[in-house]
């Protein structure tokens, strides 16, 4: 934590478990300890200036396994003052289709930008822009 808020720089990214799976074998927390310590890193970065966007490790695989776990650790980090909740399609296995019905859900429940990242470490942003006029749908809240 010390070398991110020392960094110099205006923007850092943090991961965080989403996948109650890792939260009890990987972390070996209860899933409220996890859910505070998304609280407090992001709150920590963001006490010193930080912009910060929240990567949510595995979200896809989490919110298949738990989905109201999944958004309670977006909430965490959102009510802390994450900037970016960015979803991490970590494995890279899940279909567009379903991978769109998800964001969509988390959309409707959190204002502020909202990314997508997959293991061919592309960033979408979502809605995505309109191919004609290369704006977002009108019902983007992405800034």
């Amino acid at each position: 934590m010390r070398a991110l808020v020392e960094a110099g720089t205006p923007v850092v990214s943090v991961f965080g478990k989403t996948w109650i799976l890792h939260v009890k074998r990987a972390l070996g927390i209860t899933p409220e300890e996890n859910l505070k310590l998304i609280s407090e890193t992001v709150k920590h970065l963001k006490d010193h200036g930080k912009e910060v966007v929240y990567d949510a490790e595995h979200f896809f695989d989490g919110y298949i396994a738990s989905p109201e776990y999944a958004l309670e650790t977006l909430a965490a980090a959102r009510q802390a003052g994450a900037d970016v909740l960015c979803l991490c399609d970590t494995n890279g296995g899940m279909v567009t289709g379903r991978l769109a019905e998800i964001v969509a859900v988390v959309c409707q429940r959190f204002d502020g930008v909202v990314g997508i990242t997959r293991t061919t470490i592309r960033i979408w942003r979502w809605p995505a822009p309109s191919p004609r006029s290369g704006r977002a749908p009108p019902t983007c809240r992405a800034a």
